[in-house]
């Protein structure tokens, strides 16, 4: 029987859609953006424990050259506290293997040294609290930077006198530790201005703390 003339347009239709539909699948397609990094939440804080560290030990090893202690003070640059709420500052570290005791190790001497310089307020201070959290990177076999982006010293303060103590929060900064088997060197800058600046590196701009 012979087709009509609407049966045989309807399938050339039905052809010509196939063969465009197959024409479309060999072009190339937009890419998918990639999503953005995501970013760490800032500006949210609560009251934070004593001492608190959140150490990484990365082996990242780097040609930048590493110090030879020079004119080593005769005792550390910072002192005890002899405060029930400050350890002592801390005996050298046995090894630069552990990433945790290395942390804990800097977050024990950035608080005696942060209170040096918060000692003249005495006896008003009530409590005295370090937050830091910590990045360990190590240089070689010798040599470690253990690294904090934010670290901010808060706790209570008599201003005064009345024996009822406020909260007090100083302002957050960024600090660097060098820790080699025979040093350690400490370099800081303000946390608002890390991310204008080159970020402070104790190799060419630490303080060199104490010698073992």
């Amino acid at each position: 029987m012979e087709l009509s003339r609407r049966s045989v347009l309807s399938a050339l239709g039905v052809v010509l859609s196939f063969s465009v539909s197959g024409c479309s699948s060999d072009s190339s397609e937009s890419p998918t953006p990639a999503s953005p990094p995501a970013t760490k939440a800032e500006g949210t804080r609560q009251t934070p424990p004593p001492v608190t560290h959140s150490p990484t030990q990365t082996a990242t090893h780097t040609t930048e050259p590493i110090p030879t202690p020079r004119n080593c003070p005769d005792e550390p640059l910072v002192d005890d506290a002899e405060r029930d709420d400050i350890s002592p500052v801390p005996e050298p570290p046995e090894s630069l293997d552990d990433g945790a005791t290395l942390a804990e190790y800097v977050a024990d001497y950035e608080k005696a040294y942060q209170w040096q310089e918060w000692k003249g307020y005495g006896e008003k201070i009530h409590e005295f609290v370090l937050e830091i959290e910590s990045e360990v990177t190590r240089l070689s076999d010798t040599a470690v930077i253990v690294k904090s982006d934010f670290a901010v010293v808060s706790g209570r303060v008599d201003h005064t006198g009345d024996g009822t103590p406020g909260h007090f929060d100083g302002a957050p900064y960024a600090v660097r530790y060098l820790l080699t088997t025979e040093a350690v060197w400490r370099t800081a800058k303000r946390y608002d201005t890390v991310r204008t600046v080159p970020e402070p590196d104790p190799r060419e701009n630490g303080v060199l703390l104490e010698c073992y």
